[in-house]
Parts: C-alpha cells; structure tokens; sequence
C-alpha cells in the first residue's frame, strides 16, 4: 500500500534525523539544502512529504493521497540523506519497513543505547539477538521482541495519530477503564502478549514509549503517545 510506504520512508528519515543530532527530518532537510545537497524546491517539497505524514498520522489518512511519483522521490531524497550522513547503503534496510526495523537498525548499529523516559529516568537499551531487545533497569532482563512497536504504531493510528499511555499496573487489569483496547499498556497486552481480560500485564510502557521518542517516531507526552 503506497501509503504504508509513504509513512515508513518518513518515519526513517525523521529516525534517522534524530540519531545523527537533528531535531527532526525538517530539520535535515535543511541541512541537506544549506549544504547543496538538495535544492530549494526539493528542500520544500521534502518538508511537505514530512507535513503530510503528520497530516496522515493524525487522523488525514482518508484525506491526503499519495503517488508512485512521492515513493520515487522518497527514495531519491533518501539516497541524498544517506551520502551526507555516510550511511552506507546496505545500513538502509528500514527505509520500506516497520517501526519495529527502525528501531531494530538503530540498535544493530549500535548493539547498546541509553534513552529517557518521561520522567527523567535513564535506562541502557541492549540488542538480544536478531529480533529482540532489553534493559536491566526497566525490564530485569526480559527479552522483548521489536514487534511491540508495531502493536504501539498500530494503536496510534487507529486512535487518530493519538493515544493514551494508560496502566495495566497493580489493581489496574487488562480490560479495566485504565487498561483497555483503546490505551497503549491495553494494546500490548491484547495484541502483543496475547492476554485476555482481566490478566496483568508486564509493564514496558516507559521504555517502549521512550525508544519510539529517541527513534524520532513519536513524542513522548504526558499520558499520552503523539505519533509524529
């Protein structure tokens, strides 16, 4: 689906952005046209394709069309980033893929990363393998698949490109007003760890939601998840 390509090809340049000390794929683009890479137009269309992501993930996703013309120049803008940053291109596999494989590259390059939560907290974020990760500090050790980022995107988009953290923590249950389909503990506990009403769910919200910050796919607010 052209669309489908269209948000994960932004979403890599807005990760990738983030990693190399952006603040953003907007940010980039203008590095790359101060820097003769892109010309003015390509800059500002760059930045529209990256506007219209956020269009789409924010509830447009009916009203913004997309063509095999924008996944053509995508891909040509891509290849600009990747001279500039000097990522080689065997380094490019997320560029048609998942939030699950951005953030699986980003680890892969760097095998050990450390993020923030929203309170401040520090946690050091290792590769498990090919397919998985873990934090000492914020999930003892338990080996989590990348795939949960899918399960967090997919919730996001289905809430209009917004979503509430909520809590699957203590008394709170899956299925309970805190914890249910439409918050991001309750759609991992659902649709990641397979539970069923009224099962507790092992926590991974504060460094699922900080990883999806640091990748530069989402913004990490206050009781709420912003997909960029």
């Amino acid at each position: 689906m052209l669309k489908e390509q269209f948000l994960n090809k932004i979403s890599y340049i807005n990760s990738i952005a983030v990693e190399y000390g952006f603040r953003n794929g907007m940010e980039l683009a203008n590095y790359a046209y101060t820097h003769r890479e892109l010309s003015f137009l390509e800059k500002d269309e760059l930045v529209r394709f990256i506007q219209m992501r956020n269009m789409i993930s924010h509830g447009g996703f009916d009203r913004i069309n997309v063509f095999d013309d924008d996944i053509k120049k995508l891909d040509k803008y891509i290849l600009i980033i990747n001279k500039i940053l000097n990522i080689k291109e065997d380094s490019n596999a997320s560029t048609s893929n998942k939030a699950s494989d951005v953030i699986r590259d980003i680890l892969k390059k760097n095998n050990k990363i450390t993020v923030t939560s929203f309170n401040g907290r520090a946690y050091d974020v290792y590769l498990v393998g090919d397919n998985s990760f873990s934090s000492t500090k914020a999930l003892r050790d338990v080996k989590i698949e990348f795939d949960i980022f899918d399960v967090v995107v997919d919730i996001l988009k289905k809430e209009g490109g917004k979503a509430r953290k909520g809590n699957c923590r203590g008394y709170n249950k899956l299925g309970d007003e805190k914890c249910n389909e439409h918050t991001i503990a309750g759609a991992i506990g659902y649709n990641y760890f397979m539970k069923k009403d009224g099962e507790s769910v092992f926590d991974t919200i504060h460094i699922v939601t900080a990883l999806l910050e640091y990748a530069g796919i989402c913004e990490n607010k206050r009781g709420y998840l912003v997909l960029k």
